[in-house]
Parts: structure tokens; C-alpha cells; sequence
């Protein structure tokens, strides 16, 4: 196999989720989304751009993404000569953003509305899921977290008004009793206003002592609740499990599927009675904050610090050959540690792969000569193909 021929190294959650579809910004030449379709979560090419236009409006409030009107190319992803580092070319034409064709596994670039190099595109995948949110605030304010616990009477009433678990359809076995879970937490009540400016008006509002209860109290209503098992609570909490409200309520689910996600049903059956449906504006925040935690992204970077990569050369250094450093052994020592860290590790993966040397500083018998190593050294440090 060719260096251009192999495959992007990917993030472990990535690699875990087993994602196939990948989202290139020829901002940076860089994974910005990554998901994967299968029989059982299948989307539509129409679908990818609702989703990137998601991604970009939760991930870009600081950035100020107005413009929604990107054009999405089938591409060739090649890997380039520096350290996880691609370039992207267009090999089909433009995909409608009003297709409806079933989107296919494989790799696509998002462009400027005329096909040119996207010239602002970063999407940010800091955001925690609600669960995390949820922990992380137990410790951190308390009084706040006083209005995550559902209310017994919150929770008949959804009962009441399901009557079975909402994701499967099925009605639950004695042993695994109902379980009704917020779609939206309280505490992130502001996540369904429409624009930056409600939004922190809101966040605002729900920080202040004063103000908090009546904020969270908006939320704290039977429309934000739904009956399901608990093994899918602990998944929906997680945003491992959405309902995508403009896919025909769709249910996705992010990770492959298992003993407690094979019954899933494909679509949301919403609930209609005296009690109470569901509000459309809570399933949306939910959903979007899915595709934030499970499809931002999808490198291998994405494990390390911004610049760590970058960094980490600088700080180990590019030498020709080790050997004419002169240095002690406590000092080889401690660049064999360098390159044994996680991120020395995919570098090394990287080179190898490409054809370069394996074991970076080390004195293996079996290890290429003396001009072969400066010809990998002096090869990362000018970003020149190997010969």
C-alpha cells in the first residue's frame, strides 16, 4: 500500500464508534465531522447538511457563522509529508444540499458555495454530554444540581402518559423496570433559545441565585420527560442516543449496536394524550448536543491539546542522527521517553507507515543505517517526500 493510499488515523472514540463517513474542512484540511451509516442508521445526503449546519450554529455562537450555504464535495484524501497531515482534491461534483439520496460511507470536503477552499470552518468539540454536565455540577454548585432530581409526580405523569419504554416500544420485563429521564436538564434550560444573544441571557439567569428557579422551573414540566429502560437512560443522558426531530423522528444511535440498543425502534412514536406530549424544542437542543459529542471531528489530534503535535517535535528537535548529538545516556534516555508518550507513539505509527524508520532514538541492530535515518529526520523537519 502506497503513503497516499492509507487511511486518516483516526481519535479512539472514533475508532470505537467505527465511524465511515467523514467530513473534510478544506479550512485546515482537517476531519471537522465523522459518523457512521449503516443499515441500521442510515441518513441522507440532505441529512449531512442539517447536521453540519447544527454543528456549525452549537459549535460557532463565538465565531459568528452566519452563512449556512457550503457546498459538500466527494473528495480523495491523501496523506501528506508532514506528521498527520492530509490534502483533500474533489473527485465527483457537487452533492444538492436538498438530495435525498441514501449518503454513502467514504470521504467528503466542504467547500465555499462555488467549490473554492472554505475559508473559516473549525468546529469545536469541547461540549460535555449532559450527563458529565450533570456530575461535574454536583460538586461544583450544588444548589444548582438541587434541580436535576425529577419530582415523583413528574415522573407518574410521564409514566402515566407512555406507558412502555418510548425507545423500544416494548413494555418493560420485571426486572428492568421504567426509568423517566429529562431530555433536557434544567440546569441547561438556555440551550433551546435561537440565537447567542438569549442564549446568554439565559446562562445568565440560571447562574444567578436569584433567578435560577425561575428559570429551571420552565424546564421542569412533563413535556421535558421521557419513560424509557434504564440501560437507554444511561445512553440518552450520555448522548449516545438522539432523536433526530427533523428526520421523521428518527432515533440514532452513535455507537454500534449492542444487547441493550438492538431493540431500538427506528422512529419516535410521540405520545399524545391528557398528559402531555413532548416539546420540540427540548428533543432539538437534545439531539444537537449528540451530534456535537459523537460527530465533531474524528482525528487522532483530537486526543492531544491544540499544538501538541507541533510542540512535541519542537521540544524533542529534528536531529539528522542521533549518534553525532553527543548525548549522554541519561539524555537518550529521556528522548526514547519522549517518543514512547501517546503522541510520540502516533508519530512513530505515521512514520512507519509511510516507510520511514520505526523507534525513534533507539540502537536495535535491526534498525536502517545511518543514511536512512537523517533521511527520515531531515524528511519531517522540511516536509519533503521520502525518496
Amino acid at each position: 500500500m502506497t503513503m497516499n493510499a492509507l487511511p486518516p488515523v483516526l481519535s479512539k472514540w472514533a475508532k470505537a464508534q467505527h465511524r465511515n463517513v467523514f467530513l473534510w474542512s478544506t479550512y485546515g484540511n482537517n476531519i471537522c465531522m465523522s459518523w457512521r451509516v449503516d443499515e441500521l442508521n442510515p441518513i441522507t445526503v440532505k441529512t449531512m447538511y442539517r447536521w453540519l449546519d447544527a454543528a456549525k450554529k452549537e459549535t460557532g455562537h463565538a465565531r459568528g457563522y452566519e452563512d449556512y450555504s457550503d457546498s459538500i464535495y466527494p473528495v480523495d484524501v491523501k496523506r501528506d509529508y508532514e506528521p498527520l497531515s492530509y490534502s483533500i482534491k474533489q473527485n465527483a461534483p457537487r452533492l444538492p444540499r436538498d438530495s435525498k439520496d441514501v449518503l454513502l460511507a467514504g470521504h467528503y470536503g466542504v467547500y465555499e458555495p462555488h467549490g473554492t477552499q472554505h475559508q473559516n470552518l473549525a468546529l469545536d468539540n469541547w461540549q460535555e454530554s449532559f450527563a458529565l454536565n450533570t456530575t461535574s455540577l454536583e460538586e461544583l454548585d450544588p444548589p444548582l444540581a438541587s434541580f436535576i432530581a425529577l419530582s415523583s409526580t413528574l415522573s407518574d405523569a410521564a409514566i402515566s402518559r407512555d406507558q412502555r419504554c418510548m425507545l423500544t416500544g416494548i413494555a418493560p420485563a420485571a426486572d428492568d423496570s421504567l426509568q423517566v429521564t429529562w431530555i433536557l436538564p434544567p440546569q441547561l434550560y438556555y440551550l433551546i433559545a435561537e440565537n447567542s444573544r438569549k442564549r446568554n441571557r439565559l446562562e445568565m439567569d440560571i447562574d444567578n441565585p436569584e433567578t435560577q428557579r425561575q428559570i429551571c422551573e420552565l424546564a421542569m414540566i412533563v413535556e421535558n420527560c421521557l419513560t424509557m429502560t434504564k440501560g437507554l437512560a444511561v445512553l440518552f443522558n450520555e448522548n449516545r442516543i438522539g432523536i433526530d426531530l427533523d428526520d421523521n423522528h428518527r432515533i440514532v444511535c452513535f455507537d454500534i449496536r449492542d444487547e441493550v440498543t438492538m431493540s431500538v425502534k427506528t422512529y419516535l412514536m410521540r405520545p399524545v394524550n391528557e398528559h402531555g406530549s413532548l416539546r420540540d424544542d427540548f428533543l432539538r437542543a437534545h439531539f444537537v448536543r449528540c451530534l456535537v459529542v459523537n460527530t465533531c471531528n474524528g482525528d487522532v489530534s483530537d486526543q492531544f491539546p491544540e499544538n501538541a503535535m507541533q510542540h512535541f517535535l519542537e521540544q524533542v528537535g529534528y536531529p539528522e542522527n542521533v549518534e553525532d548529538l553527543g548525548l549522554n545516556e541519561k539524555e537518550m534516555a529521556e528522548i526514547r521517553a519522549e517518543w514512547d508518550t501517546e503522541i510520540g507513539q502516533v508519530i512513530q505509527s505515521w512514520i512507519s507507515e509511510r516507510g520511514g524508520t520505526h523507534g525513534i532514538g533507539r540502537d536495535d541492530d535491526d534498525l536502517p543505517g545511518e543514511d536512512a535515518r537523517q533521511t527520515l529526520w531531515y524528511d519531517i523537519y522540511s516536509a519533503q517526500p521520502c525518496p
